[in-house]
Order: C-alpha cells, then sequence, then structure tokens
C-alpha cells in the first residue's frame, strides 16, 4: 500500500484516454503527472479532466506557457510548434478511486 490513492501511471493512462488527442504529452516523472495541451485546447482539457468520471480534478497547482514562432526555435533551427500550456493538477483524495 502507498501513500497515493491511484498509481501515477494509472492516472497518467486516465488522463490520456480522457484528453485524446488534445493532449500532446502525459509524463510521469517523480511521482507526478505532467499534461501537456495546445492553447487552443486548453479551457476544453481543464473542462475535460474537471468533469469527466476518471478525473474529476478540483485543484489546479501549477501551470506554465511557453510560445514557439512558427518556423523558428532558441536554436535557430526550424519548428512547427506553437503555443502550449503545460499544467500539473491535483485530484482531490477521492478522484479516479
Amino acid at each position: 500500500m502507498t501513500d497515493i490513492a491511484i498509481s501515477p501511471e494509472a492516472l497518467q493512462a486516465t488522463i490520456a484516454e480522457t484528453l485524446g488527442a488534445k493532449a500532446r504529452s502525459v509524463t510521469v516523472a517523480l511521482g507526478e503527472v505532467t499534461v501537456v495541451v495546445g492553447a487552443a485546447d486548453y479551457l476544453e482539457a481543464a473542462r475535460l479532466l474537471r468533469d469527466a468520471p476518471g478525473c474529476r480534478f478540483e485543484q489546479l497547482s501549477t501551470c506554465a506557457a511557453s510560445t514557439t514562432r512558427p518556423g523558428a526555435t532558441a536554436s535557430g533551427k526550424a519548428s512547427a510548434s506553437a503555443s502550449s500550456a503545460t499544467c500539473c493538477r491535483s485530484a482531490s483524495t477521492s478522484a479516479c478511486a
């Protein structure tokens, strides 16, 4: 038994299934799940994570945004990426149980 109500890997799978193509990535590091979504999908992704029966997130704990202009990166190499938001979310203790 652990102090975590659900394993991070199980939560990762639930979030990936819930968000589908809206998720650019869903990763686990140090026991925490990080979700990356495009800026255009941020509001809908937040609603899905709040309302989906398998998630029921109640609190947004961290949100960071980054923007890369299409065709340019910090290193000067070509890129097609656009704005994205990375959010770490905390679930209530009963969520995902």
